[in-house]
């Protein structure tokens, strides 16, 4: 396995007002005005970028992270260690992603101008955007404002809907911006085929994730035992990614045999990431506690994240 890795931060230009109004619908819903973060004002999104397998690549992969999440996690949690497993020859870009994105109302904005419009033209159709948890509805913002032949894997990806929430209440409860959106976005007829849904069973939004599920073809999706936890993830990323081609030539089908990956590695090291003081500086909201490798203090209001 090779796994290669340097840091890059972009830049972009200002987007049009209709798109900027959007995200920032979006972003009221994720952030409500009772949070209280420690984060500065989110600025360009800063891309880390690693690459899997020998060059040339043939695919790029765009992992966006949750709201406690940071762009290193993607390697140190063993989802890049996967892709070279799968023998995928791959660019792949972690995104500084964060939550004072959406509280700004710039998700949408900066993705476009320092993400897409950063995209090298002969690997954009070829993308995979892997989004966790609020990063899935940020890959699902940037979707639903285009038309592209780039494809979404998406682990239990945040859908606007009250964590908690059942199957009955969903449509009981007035939507959200987020959950508007989304429900426009499921009923685009290209879904087959280029978005794949992973979660846990017992995954506190659940209820929206079944949902979205039925929007879904069966092999498009993977039910875990587990909850909001990246030990889920991996494995749901895991088995998503034996339907998924390396080559960019569309989904493996609805085989859902075991995964066959190369030997067993040693999950890359990456250095070059920030400390958790520039993470404060660059407005990530550091929790003061975990508890089983897993993030579990909330700042904000119930049933935001």
């Amino acid at each position: 396995m090779e796994v290669r890795a340097h840091g890059e931060a972009s830049s972009g230009g200002t987007e049009d007002l209709l798109r900027r109004s959007i995200s920032r619908l979006i972003g009221c819903c994720v952030v409500a005005s009772a949070c209280r973060l420690p984060q500065g004002q989110p600025g360009v999104l800063e891309i880390h970028k690693l690459t899997v397998g020998p060059l040339p690549a043939r695919r790029l992969v765009i992992f966006l992270p949750g709201r406690w999440d940071r762009p290193e996690d993607f390697v140190r949690r063993g989802l890049a260690a996967e892709l070279a497993q799968f023998g995928w020859q791959a660019e792949v870009w972690t995104v500084t992603l964060h939550v004072g994105y959406f509280r700004t109302g710039t998700v949408l904005e900066r993705l476009e101008a320092d993400v897409v419009a950063k995209m090298p033209s002969h690997l954009r159709p070829c993308a995979l955007w892997v989004g966790v948890s609020m990063g899935g509805l940020a890959a699902i913002t940037v979707d639903a404002q285009r038309q592209e032949t780039w494809q979404l894997l998406l682990l239990a990806p945040y859908l606007g809907f009250p964590r908690g929430a059942t199957d009955q209440q969903l449509w009981r409860q007035p939507f959200n911006p987020a959950s508007r959106l989304v429900a426009q976005w499921v009923q685009r007829a290209d879904l087959a085929g280029r978005v794949w849904l992973g979660y846990g069973l017992a995954d506190p939004y659940g209820a929206g994730h079944r949902w979205l599920a039925k929007h879904l073809p069966p092999e498009g999706v993977v039910a875990l035992p587990g909850g909001h936890r990246w030990v889920t993830w991996r494995q749901a990323f895991r088995q998503l990614l034996a339907r998924v081609s390396p080559n960019c030539s569309g989904s493996r089908g609805a085989s859902v045999d075991k995964p066959k990956p190369h030997l067993a590695a040693t999950p890359p090291r990456v250095g070059g990431f920030a400390s958790p003081d520039k993470d404060r500086a660059n407005g990530y909201a550091v929790p003061p506690t975990r508890e089983g490798g897993t993030l579990h203090r909330e700042l904000c209001e119930p049933g935001l994240f």
